[in-house]
């Protein structure tokens, strides 16, 4: 009998480890429902949401749900052949703050308020911010830094950083979460490198053409110049006219010797 029941617990253990993901509760009510000599006991609807995916073959009931949970908020209680597992709310209140900088990547100067995403590892945004600018003196000349920061649940999780700048191409970089300390509040990213965008002129065509100007004539010299030598004119014929009319007026004396 025991050992129809390792061959069936052996069976049992295969098909979970070549399942993909599947929730944590399934994976429990599995083992309770293919085997007697343990008794699992675990609320349903407060597990349901954790995905785990675990390679128990070849491992005992005791030994398998230890896998099966691990790095998982729960707790597990064995009491003879009674097994609890209990889900721990209270993991979820303690956070950690994930902090970086966007760089160019070819001088590796900080870029201020450029727009960094929060992503999952299928692409869904869970927060979004914004670099923000600080200025470090003492330096010549001064320097500027950009940091950006997100808040999150302190437990295993992988993530995506986006992140968008005008003139610059759309970096994105994969991060893992993974082995938090317990008194961990905070943790710094490597920085993030972002490439300019450069953009390619169409064919341009310059053509040119001659502009014929007509002379202008300054009118109003031409004029005044007209108007002088009228004037001069004018002064030379009444200098005649009187040179005339005293040589007519004046008698002439002749003499007699």
């Amino acid at each position: 009998m025991k050992r129809i029941h390792f061959l069936f617990f052996c069976l049992l253990c295969c098909a979970v480890a070549t399942a993909q993901s599947q929730s944590l509760a399934a994976a429990l009510e599995a083992l309770n429902q293919r085997q007697s000599d343990y008794e699992i006991s675990f609320i349903h609807n407060d597990l349901e949401h954790l995905q785990v995916t675990a390679n128990v073959s070849g491992l005992s009931i005791p030994k398998a749900i230890s896998r099966l949970c691990k790095d998982q908020p729960v707790r597990v209680k064995r009491k003879g052949h009674d097994i609890f597992v209990q889900y721990k709310p209270k993991a979820d209140n303690r956070f950690i703050v994930l902090t970086g900088k966007v760089k160019d990547n070819l001088t590796h100067n900080d870029l201020p308020h450029s727009n960094v995403r929060l992503l999952t590892a299928d692409g869904v945004r869970i927060d979004s911010c914004e670099a923000i600018s600080y200025m470090q003196y003492g330096n010549n000349p001064p320097i500027e830094y950009a940091d950006f920061g997100f808040r999150v649940p302190a437990r295993p999780a992988k993530y995506i950083i986006q992140a968008t700048y005008v003139g610059f191409k759309t970096a994105e970089v994969p991060f893992e979460l993974n082995n938090i300390y317990r008194r961990e509040q905070r943790r710094e990213l490597p920085p993030i490198y972002m490439k300019r965008e450069t953009k390619m002129l169409q064919e341009v065509v310059v053509t040119s053409s001659k502009v014929h100007t007509n002379s202008i004539r300054p009118l109003a010299r031409s004029t005044s110049c007209a108007s002088m030598s009228d004037r001069v004119s004018a002064i030379s014929t009444a200098s005649i006219w009187l040179t005339k009319s005293a040589a007519q007026s004046t008698p002439s004396h002749s003499t007699t010797r």
